[in-house]
């Protein structure tokens, strides 16, 4: 799990963003340079960013995570407290037919939404609307674009915030412009935190998959197939455990952490756990 520092032009942090390096190459280079989201990679990131956050520690600070439309469909952002997301999206959203109906709808709910790499094109142009954040590239835009999308957005009451600040050029550029925050190694280093993955067993996960997805599931079934798997078990009650649930006590049994988080989100744990290890 990678965490990006977000500072705003006072120098401080406002905000992280989750990235993930796994095995698997999480966030895989596209053409010019695009960071292209998978399924994959997305779920990746926010199951190992759910199973690990169990000490609390980012408890209360802003994280900006990026969801697929896949993921945004699934509810999967329901996991988090509005308060601590931002639900960050890229062109593949943008140019979905069905996606944006989400991100309107989780808008209307009261979470932040934020744009990557925005763009003076028109489906950006229309998502304005139910858009709190839009990310700026300053790699790959000129000064001329920059200023121009930049005023539009603070008439809008939208914030900006410049990415890939690299170095001390594009930092004097960012301020030069006035944006409201920024990220890139010239601003803050990157933070690591490492996290390991164990499988499980194929058979058994797929007999959990269509126990959680029956009309009248079974608690007792479901906790009897979890039970025989050492890996599932583990990631069930370190999911339980995380501070998203908060259990007033420490859960210590499958019973405990299926009744602690209930079938919707048992159903989402299961669903990150497929996503994830898809590739």
């Amino acid at each position: 799990i990678v965490r990006q520092p977000i500072k705003d032009k006072e120098n401080k942090i406002i905000a992280y963003e989750i990235q993930y390096y796994g095995e698997n190459q999480a966030f895989s280079q596209g053409e010019k340079g695009a960071v292209g989201t998978t399924d994959f990679a997305a779920a990746d990131t926010i199951y190992n960013f759910l199973t690990m956050n169990t000490d609390k520690v980012l408890r209360g600070s802003l994280n900006f995570m990026t969801f697929t439309t896949t993921l945004l469909m699934k509810k999967t952002p329901k996991l988090f407290d509005r308060n601590d997301l931002v639900i960050q999206i890229d062109d593949s959203v943008l140019i979905h037919p069905l996606a944006m109906h989400f991100i309107q709808q989780y808008a209307k709910e009261g979470y932040k939404i934020a744009v990557n790499e925005f763009q003076f094109a028109p489906r950006y142009l229309a998502a304005l609307d139910s858009i709190d954040y839009i990310k700026l590239n300053f790699r790959t835009l000129t000064e001329n674009a920059l200023k121009n999308i930049i005023a539009i957005a603070h008439s809008m009451g939208k914030k900006c915030v410049a990415i890939n600040i690299d170095d001390e050029k594009r930092y004097n550029l960012a301020v030069k412009l006035d944006v409201d925050a920024m990220e890139g190694t010239y601003v803050a280093e990157k933070l690591t935190i490492k996290t390991h993955n164990s499988g499980y067993l194929q058979s058994n996960f797929f007999r959990l998959m269509v126990a959680v997805t029956q009309d009248d599931a079974d608690i007792e079934q479901i906790e009897q197939i979890i039970s025989v798997d050492a890996t599932l078990t583990y990631g069930l009650l370190k999911m339980a455990n995380s501070c998203y649930f908060a259990p007033h006590h420490k859960v210590t049994t499958i019973r405990q952490a299926v009744m602690t988080m209930g079938l919707t989100e048992l159903r989402q744990w299961v669903y990150l756990l497929s996503a994830s290890n898809a590739e």
